[in-house]
């Protein structure tokens, strides 16, 4: 209603008019893998950031008239330069990351190349695809210290999948394998992205699958050695609108 819209109204303009500081100085130094000297992000060169400074959010608030109705909306920028201070923060230490929404579409592979319809996403398997995304995403993090290998009874586990249910294992089994088949394809055709893999391999306990290994090209959100280099661009074969995973 309208007072819930005034709320709103009322938080997006006092966020815009919020400065804050972040100090990077602990973060450096407890961590120093993780710098902040990626060119979309912070554009001075060599330079190592030991503050940042600015409004939580940029925003533009426009008016215009529809059906004979004022309507007011807020456009928030997502720009490097202009985003919120801290995504831009949570972006640079790798609490975020812009995942491509195209990778997050499973769909149908055969013979190793992609086809164009979707498989079908129930909550089970948006909870399969987003734990294995996410973890696929922390083994491409360049500092990652993680193993590569995914055990599938923490999945198991996640959508309270009974021991001696072997229809749902069965399912959840395959489902797995189209999502590493699609982000592998995707790999081969469109290049490195947050979440896809150049290979995998699954291991048995006997007859029972057990774990997936899984092999992937490190992403570069941020380089410390390589400061000054200009970050390639994942080649594409169309633009597409980003998402924020967290």
């Amino acid at each position: 209603g309208p007072s819930q819209l005034k709320i709103i109204e009322e938080s997006i303009e006092k966020m815009a008019a919020m400065r804050v500081t972040i100090n990077l100085r602990d973060q450096i130094q407890n961590q120093p893998h993780r710098g902040f000297f990626d060119p979309r992000l912070f554009p001075q060169g060599t330079m190592q950031t030991t503050a940042i400074k600015g409004n939580i959010i940029t925003a533009a608030q426009y008016q215009g008239e529809a059906g004979g109705q004022i309507i007011t909306y807020y456009s928030i920028s997502l720009e490097p330069d202009f985003m919120p201070i801290l995504l831009r923060y949570a972006l640079a230490v790798g609490q975020f990351i812009l995942a491509d929404p195209e990778v997050l579409k499973i769909k149908d592979v055969k013979d190793g190349k992609i086809l164009g319809s979707r498989v079908q996403l129930t909550e089970d398997r948006l909870i399969i695809r987003n734990r294995l995304f996410r973890r696929i995403a922390i083994m491409q993090h360049p500092a990652s210290q993680n193993q590569n290998r995914i055990k599938l009874q923490r999945l198991y586990d996640a959508l309270e999948i009974a021991p001696k249910d072997r229809t749902k294992r069965k399912r959840t089994n395959d489902f797995i394998k189209s999502c590493l088949e699609y982000w592998k394809a995707f790999y081969k055709e469109n290049g490195n992205a947050w979440g896809v893999i150049t290979d995998y391999k699954i291991n048995y306990a006997g007859r029972s699958l057990d774990s997936i290994d899984i092999y992937t090209e490190p992403m570069q959100p941020l380089n410390m050695d390589r400061a000054a280099e200009p970050v390639p661009a994942t080649p594409k074969k169309r633009a597409r609108k980003k998402e924020t995973v967290k």
